[in-house]
């Protein structure tokens, strides 16, 4: 009996030894997800590009949303309709082939957690993202062009081609930082650091930091 146990002991042991092998082999790798924009991405280019794009009165209240510059539905003469260029990535802020004038992380702020964000601007490691353009429709009298990023256009005096950085969240994503240019050919281009957090569900403007001006 005891040979006859032996055997059943060895024939047992090789056949979960090659089943485990075989499962192994067959294991299907996880899936690597592609990085692609957040939600939260699309909204706070909704809520802050008409607030960016045109310089308010001072004094003027913003009204920030996602939905409240969509002219959808609405019967706009064809006229009024305005052309702007936009880039069709969100970028790294390292990325001199869309920041033509880019900044230096020169800014002291006084609250040390927007300083981290800040900061975080300049030394993390961000991919550059394709924008779906047709996802930013609260653009008011604005139509939007996608332009590939470092496309050179022949502009009238006037036009602009608006670009965002990658944006960069805190923790529990209610506040975020990005760099925002607006590049004119003439004397009407600019670039800003803005700030942005969650209120009441909106992602509205809290503060801007003019860097260039041209």
């Amino acid at each position: 009996m005891k040979p006859q146990i032996y055997i059943l002991t060895i024939f047992l042991w090789l056949t979960l030894s090659c089943g485990v092998n075989v499962s192994k082999t067959n294991e299907v790798p996880e899936k690597v997800i592609p990085e692609t924009l957040l939600v939260d991405d699309y909204k706070i280019i909704n809520s802050t590009f008409v607030h960016l794009v045109l310089t308010p009165q001072q004094g003027a209240i913003r009204e920030f949303g996602y939905d409240n510059f969509n002219l959808k539905g609405r019967e706009i003469p064809e006229e009024y309709i305005k052309n702007i260029y936009f880039t069709n990535v969100l970028v790294p802020l390292i990325d001199s082939i869309v920041f033509y004038h880019r900044p230096n992380n020169s800014l002291n702020l006084e609250d040390p957690n927007a300083q981290k964000l800040y900061n975080r601007l300049f030394s993390d490691e961000l991919k550059e993202l394709n924008i779906e353009i047709d996802s930013i429709t609260n653009v008011g009298l604005w139509r939007l062009t996608p332009v590939v990023k470092g496309q050179k256009i022949d502009r009238e005096i006037g036009e602009r081609i608006i670009s965002y950085s990658r944006i960069i969240y805190n923790a529990d994503r209610t506040k975020a930082i990005f760099y925002f240019q607006n590049n004119c050919s003439g004397l009407c281009g600019f670039g800003m650091f803005v700030f942005v957090e969650k209120v009441n569900g909106i992602w509205t403007i809290t503060k801007e930091y003019n860097v260039w001006v041209s």
